[in-house]
């Protein structure tokens, strides 16, 4: 596992960027698709923090990572506006 932040970025861009990758990783899509759905099925999205504090974030900005059909790990990018967090992840999944 990987954690950085840049400079003059804000200081909880660590723990949402782990959250997007978590997120990313368990429901194995891109967290930019699961703002849509939590748009569409609100209940379950917002009873989820509570079930797994600070541990997932549905925000746009996870990707998934996957090798041979199976998902292997995630990257979740934050600081950014959430266009801009959704291509960086989609670039840093794509370099590995």
């Amino acid at each position: 596992m990987l954690c950085a932040r840049g400079n003059g970025a804000g200081f909880f861009t660590t723990e949402t960027s782990r959250g997007k990758a978590v997120a990313a990783a368990n429901f194995r899509r891109p967290t930019k698709e699961m703002v849509e759905l939590a748009r569409e099925h609100p209940v379950f999205w917002s009873a989820l923090p509570g079930m797994v504090p600070g541990e997932v974030l549905a925000s746009t900005g996870g990707m998934p990572i996957s090798s041979g059909g199976r998902v292997i790990g995630a990257i979740g990018c934050g600081g950014g506006t959430g266009e801009q967090d959704y291509q960086c992840a989609l670039a840093g999944a794509a370099a590995v």
